[in-house]
């Protein structure tokens, strides 16, 4: 009997979205490596970003990426969609934030 691989279910949706646009297998499996981190060269940084939304609502978005500058060119981007800003320096989302630590 085989062993199963357990997916998340992020991955496998990704995955299963790639095949079904007809992209190539060997495309997917280097996708695969390089987000796991088993290609050399491909460093991924821990990111935390803050924003406001709409209505002055606070925002504070966590990720991981490869390039930081594209990730928030990015993300200011979909920020500027829905009438959102980044958070200045003195102005900060995460003071009005309480943390949960439980």
């Amino acid at each position: 009997m085989a062993a199963a691989i357990l997916i998340p279910t992020t991955v496998a949706l990704a995955i299963n979205t790639a095949k079904a646009s007809n992209m190539p297998a060997e495309n997917i499996k280097r996708a695969v490596m390089r987000g796991t981190g088993e290609l050399p060269g491909v460093s991924y940084e821990d990111v935390n970003y803050e924003a406001y939304g709409p209505g002055g609502v606070a925002i504070i978005m966590r990720g991981l990426t490869d390039n930081k500058n594209r990730t928030v060119a990015e993300l200011r981007h979909a920020l500027s969609k829905v009438a959102g800003t980044s958070a200045k320096q003195d102005a900060s989302a995460g003071c009005s934030i309480e943390k949960d630590t439980s």
